[in-house]
């Protein structure tokens, strides 16, 4: 018979079925969209923007899983860790809009010192 599905049954291998479908199931209600609930949480990237009441500092292609469906997005602890350094950066030189990209800003250490360094922010 093509396409059928045979199944064998074995009192000592039915825990290793059980298990199997638990995890599977277990994946699945982590991936749902737990605001929408009809979208699945993908690996992608999003951009983070906070207000700091000087100015705007503006994250962009920051890792996060996003909903497929209604596109809100999750960061992971270490992610937010160094958005925490950036803006912590951004405090210290007080700049009206500072857009910074993830990868460059990563690929410098935790933080591109030098371009930090070297901006100046406007005097009030």
């Amino acid at each position: 018979m093509v396409g059928s599905i045979i199944e064998y049954y074995h009192p000592e291998l039915t825990h290793i079925k059980t298990d199997l479908h638990a995890e599977i199931l277990m994946k699945a209600q982590q991936s749902l969209c737990p605001v929408c609930h009809g979208g699945h949480k993908q690996p992608s990237t999003t951009t983070f923007t906070v207000e700091l009441g000087f100015g705007i500092v503006v994250v962009r292609d920051v890792p996060a899983q996003v909903c497929d469906l209604c596109g809100t997005d999750w960061l992971e602890d270490s992610v937010a860790e160094k958005l925490e350094l950036i803006i912590e950066q951004a405090r210290r030189n007080q700049p009206v809009v500072e857009v910074a990209v993830w990868q460059q800003e990563i690929q410098a250490g935790s933080i591109n010192r030098e371009r930090w360094a070297s901006f100046v922010s406007p005097s009030c």
